[in-house]
């Protein structure tokens, strides 16, 4: 499994920021993930990148996007029903 280390390093900033997350906090955790990298433990990493991942709240995001998107239409449709 190819682990992308640059979508970790932008998901490790949303996570911080998200999860407030002090300096040390952050460097801490930085180096935890340096450890891994340096020394290849794709299965460390694999996880550290779900779960960045899932403090970043990027999917999350993603699916309130979509339901509103979704109410939006949704009340578009029903203005252009109640016009004909």
């Amino acid at each position: 499994m190819a682990i992308d280390l640059n979508r970790m390093r932008l998901a490790f900033l949303s996570a911080a920021a998200w999860c407030g997350w002090s300096e040390a906090d952050q460097d801490e955790i930085g180096a935890e993930i340096r450890g891994h990298v340096e020394a290849g433990n794709e299965e460390a990493l694999a996880w550290w990148a779900r779960r960045l991942d899932e403090l970043a709240g990027w999917d999350r995001l993603a699916r309130l996007c979509r339901a509103a998107e979704a109410r939006i239409h949704a009340a578009a449709a029903e203005r252009r029903k109640e016009a004909a």
